[in-house]
């Protein structure tokens, strides 16, 4: 397991990234982990200069037999040296703690619509149908209500907060709409239950579900690029689909059908209130509606809002193509006019508004992003999405917005423009916020969680409109995030994207910049190879524009790369060729990175005394320059080095010399992977009570910091009390 941590550079306010790959080297488990380093970075569409960052690698070695080592780094701006936690046992391939034991099952549950009307037999149905090991399709055009009768079943089947009996592994729901890759299913699924998604998000995926009993639900299959792969994984897990293709359904699907007339006029009713009184007209109404709910729901608002009697909206609706049209053009056809005729009602930052909403994601937004992007106050913004949400265009499920439906949200695109600088202004509020939210940390995280979607709609967005700055900016600020959190395929396509705007604006030093972050990536994924040849593309363009800093830093990383390979003496190489340019053009960082990857590349081929000379060379370095961050990790290294040399007593040393730096500075992790340090060392030492009690002290910060290390030292623990 490779835990990942960022710092700050507080004087530039870029940002520093850990990254980690792991591959099994003949009988040894090797993890990698990459640093940034930072070089000039020049911003040609100003003129101006900041600091940019370019990555460096670092060997982060974990031996077999009876030490699982579980790599920590730390960091600041470009240097740092691994702090390893060793975690007894036999390790046999790369290593992720599984916690899933100790966490509660996922409970995943859409919004309910606040008028079920009209769908009970196939709501009885469904629950019926819902059964491990089977999957159940849902058929039927846009807005005919797959989702809002799915929400009502799973409602119906877990109505508390725990995972209903049938499927005690809890709920999974997932929709496509707008997020089109099965890896970020699965992904999430993996996540869910706390596997590593990295090397593999379809095996990851399949050994989450191996075994359990879950409700998968998969929201809008027909956006979805391979359903075959979720499918292929689901095991003895229910899968509910929602599609509006009859060829998604693996098995036997259900059509779902136009609303009965009676429960129409009933659900048109219900929306529309005492403008909705009279039946004859309201059941003209909805037979025109074709008997689509999402129809009859934007009628019924219209109606109640603008206090219009239902004769009246059935005579514009006469007026319509809609009595011309068969069942399904009528159908297919209703949605648009229907919005159209709303939109006529509303002001024209209302209609901006909601043109913004189809740059954004399908998901629910705060007044506080149309504040900036229409420089209006927050207000000002909350009166114009009011006035969409009396006309059932975006609807308030609590404090934030959210549009109706996929269908309007497709609408907003399509049809309604951008005002002028609007999205320049959102691109610069996500970049801003994204970069404030990143040295939050943990708390800035979960922020960032809720608006990932958002930021990388935008992203797109800018890239369509060619805006090549805002795109670059916006990268910048998300990417160390991304990477943080484990979103490898959304960090792969935000950098891509980042790319192809640093080439489109010749901006040399951002497109080396985002090739290494792409090795950086692809390494992180398992991909040491692919991750080589982003990164000779990236040190082409550093030789060629004369960047000595990024020219270290790639072949540094490359020697990570070849060191995932297997490759060490290679690896060593490039080491050495990176220790070379930094030592030249002083970057005392630098060089002390370079020496830790020396160290540890040495200790990986077995050579731990001569390791132990490089960490030694590179904690000299730390407290020249005051990197405490990078002492705390040289010495766990060192303490690390002589447990390997079975000189307990003083790796004890070692590690609590290190125990004492992560708690000056505030580092939790390093702190735990201390004292679970000095707990193996007591306990090879004959002391267990004295063992176990940094362990429990150890488990109670990895418990604390929601780290996956927990499971496997509380496993240990119940070793060591019997």
């Amino acid at each position: 397991m490779l835990i990942l941590e960022r710092y700050p550079d507080w004087q530039q306010s870029q940002w520093i990234v850990a990254l980690g790959i792991f591959s099994s080297i003949t009988s040894t488990i090797a993890a990698y982990e990459f640093i940034i380093k930072r070089f000039i970075h020049q911003d040609e569409a100003d003129g101006k200069h900041g600091k940019s960052e370019i990555i460096n690698g670092q060997n982060l070695q974990i031996t077999g037999g009876q030490q699982d080592r579980i790599t920590q780094q730390d960091m600041r701006e470009q240097t740092v040296r691994g702090h390893q936690v060793n975690i007894a046992g036999d390790a046999k391939g790369p290593i992720f703690i599984n916690a899933a034991a100790k966490l509660s099952p996922p409970l995943q549950k859409p919004p309910r619509s606040q008028h079920f009307i009209g769908r009970e037999t196939e709501l009885a149905s469904l629950l019926k149908d819902l059964q491990p090991g089977r999957a159940v399709t849902i058929c039927g055009p846009g807005g005919m209500g797959k989702t809002a009768l799915t929400a009502q079943a799973i409602w119906q089947l877990a109505p508390s907060s725990d995972p209903p009996y049938r499927f005690p592994d809890g709920i999974i729901f997932h929709t496509f709409y707008h997020k089109p890759q099965a890896a970020l299913a699965l992904e999430a699924i993996a996540r869910a239950y706390c596997e590593d998604p990295r090397q593999s998000p379809f095996e990851a995926a399949k050994k989450a579900l191996a075994g359990r009993r879950a409700l998968i639900v998969l929201d809008g299959a027909e956006a979805c690029d391979d359903l075959q792969s979720i499918l292929s994984i689901a095991g003895s897990c229910a899968v509910l689909i929602t599609t509006r293709r009859h060829g998604d359904a693996p098995d036997d699907f259900s059509d779902l059908p136009p609303l009965p007339e009676d429960k129409a006029v009933e659900l048109l009713q219900a929306w529309g209130g005492s403008m909705a009184a009279d039946e004859r007209i309201c059941r003209s109404i909805c037979i025109l509606l074709g008997g689509l709910p999402l129809a009859i729901f934007l009628a019924g608002r219209y109606l109640s809002h603008r206090r219009q009697l239902a004769g009246d909206y059935l005579a514009w609706l006469k007026k319509t193509p809609l009595e011309a049209l068969d069942l399904g053009d009528r159908q297919h056809q209703s949605i648009p006019l229907l919005m159209e005729h709303s939109l006529e009602q509303v002001s024209d930052r209302a209609k901006a508004s909601l043109g913004l909403t189809g740059v954004l994601a399908f998901k629910p937004f705060e007044a506080e992003i149309i504040t900036a992007a229409l420089q209006i106050s927050e207000q000002e913004a909350n009166l114009e999405l009011g006035e969409l949400v009396d006309y059932g265009l975006l609807t308030r499920p609590d404090l934030r917005y959210q549009i109706t439906h996929t269908l309007a949200h497709t609408y907003a695109r399509a049809s309604l423009p951008v005002p002028s600088g609007a999205l320049a202004r959102l691109a610069q509020y996500y970049t801003d916020f994204s970069r404030e939210q990143t040295k939050n940390g943990l708390s800035g995280y979960s922020l960032l969680d809720s608006q990932r979607d958002h930021i990388l709609a935008v992203q797109s967005a800018c890239n369509k409109a060619e805006l090549w700055g805002e795109v670059r900016t916006l990268t910048w600020a998300i990417k160390d995030y991304l990477g943080l959190q484990g979103h490898w395929e959304e960090r792969v396509s935000l950098l891509q994207t980042g790319l192809q705007a640093a080439r489109s604006n010749k901006a040399s030093y951002d497109e080396a910049a985002f090739l290494n972050l792409l090795g950086l990536t692809s390494a992180a994924l398992g991909d040491a190879r692919k991750a080589i040849e982003y990164h000779e593309q990236s040190l082409a363009i550093a030789r060629e524009i004369g960047d000595r800093r990024g020219e270290g830093a790639n072949l540094g990383n490359m020697g990570s790369a070849y060191a995932a390979l297997g490759d060490t003496r290679k690896a060593i190489e490039y080491y050495e060729q990176a220790l070379v340019i930094d030592r030249e053009i002083g970057d005392r960082r630098g060089e002390g990175n370079d020496l830790g990857n020396m160290g540890l590349a040495y200790a990986n081929l077995g050579d731990t005394r001569k390791a132990i000379e490089y960490y030694e060379q590179a904690l000299v370095i730390d407290r020249e320059i005051g990197d405490r961050r990078g002492e705390g990790n040289a010495l766990g290294n060192m303490g690390m080095a002589y447990a390997n040399l079975g000189d307990t007593r003083k790796a004890f040393e070692y590690h609590e010399q290190a125990l004492v730096i992560s708690r000056e500075i505030g580092d939790r992790k390093g702190e735990g992977n201390a004292l679970w340090n000095m707990s193996l060392a007591l306990h090879n030492l004959d002391k267990p009570s004295e063992a176990i009690k940094k362990a429990e002290s150890a488990l109670l910060i990895y418990k604390q910091i929601e780290s996956p290390v927990a499971a496997r030292v509380e496993k240990k623990l119940a070793e060591w009390r019997m």
